[in-house]
């Protein structure tokens, strides 16, 4: 049916069950889709439901290219919704967005939901883990598992970039830091890690990541365990107003804010670099980044 003869209700189907009393449901035409968007204020669609030529591109995406899901609770309120695409060389679902109401982050339990569902349905993320759209998905897979960034273990390995940023295209004062990030001591990243705008203090113990982008963030300093494999940014942030610092030349020609005191590479850091080949991170060596467990 064109959806230029839209039906007057919404249509939505129930795809998957907790067993809390919580489920997914799938939104299958506009006005499914405008009535989620008005409950979690994300203000996308109904704006343009008088379209006729909008209305079909939308018809047209859910018949052959995308798929939104909506949580809801036991009574049936509308927490959160999930946008998935069919990937570019087939398999499972690409997972594009996860958002709460007014684009939130969804809280740690929803996006366990979430994560459920994903496993169920063989769904995917991006292939490139250097992509940084992590601030959109709120998750990162590694071995087949699903993560939430926002609950990542002590000690976590990625073989990838990690980003809290929601719109990481836009000019860097667009960009937008949806909930302060929670990161797990011992982190190490083989890309990098971007708190732009982030309304994070504290960075964790021994961070280890390729470069780290603190502008705009409220980090009030620099620990004397964080390693930094290339490029420190951080423009307009408490970091870069301190009196003492100094320029380290990057990898690439970047350039590293680094306390005066702190060496490119820690005693510690060239401990394990001296152990040989079973070093977790090769830091700063001949301009390459080291690699880690994946």
């Amino acid at each position: 049916m064109s959806e230029r003869s839209q039906p007057p209700e919404p249509k939505e189907k129930i795809v998957h069950d907790f067993a809390d009393g919580h489920r997914i449901v799938q939104l299958q035409n506009l006005l499914a889709l405008v009535n989620e968007d008005k409950a979690l204020k994300h203000h996308l669609f109904f704006e343009q439901l008088d379209d006729p030529d909008y209305r079909e591109k939308v018809h047209r995406y859910l018949q052959e290219q995308g798929d939104f899901y909506v949580l809801r609770d036991a009574d049936g309120r509308s927490l959160a919704m999930m946008q998935t695409t069919k990937p570019q060389h087939g398999g499972g679902r690409e997972i594009v967005t996860c958002k709460a109401y007014k684009f939130a982050h969804p809280s740690k339990e929803e996006m366990k939901c979430f994560i459920e569902f994903a496993k169920k349905k063989r769904m995917s993320l991006d292939d490139d883990p250097y992509n940084c759209h992590t601030g959109r998905t709120g998750m990162i897979e590694k071995n087949g598992v699903f993560y939430d960034i926002y609950d990542l273990p002590k000690d976590f390995r990625y073989h990838g970039s990690l980003s809290f940023v929601d719109n990481p295209e836009a000019d860097r004062d667009e960009m937008r830091a949806l909930r302060k990030p929670t990161l797990p001591d011992g982190l190490i990243l083989e890309g990098d890690l971007d708190l732009t705008n982030s309304p994070l203090t504290k960075l964790p113990a021994r961070l280890n990541v390729r470069s780290l982008y603190l502008d705009g963030s409220k980090v009030q300093s620099i620990p004397e365990d964080l390693i930094v494999r290339r490029s420190l940014m951080a423009a307009d942030s408490p970091v870069a107003s301190a009196e003492r610092h100094s320029s380290v030349e990057g990898d690439e020609g970047d350039l590293s804010l680094l306390p005066p005191e702190k060496p490119a590479i820690t005693k510690k850091m060239q401990a394990i670099l001296d152990a040989g080949p079973k070093s977790p991170v090769s830091a700063r060596s001949n301009g390459k980044s080291g690699g880690i467990d994946r």
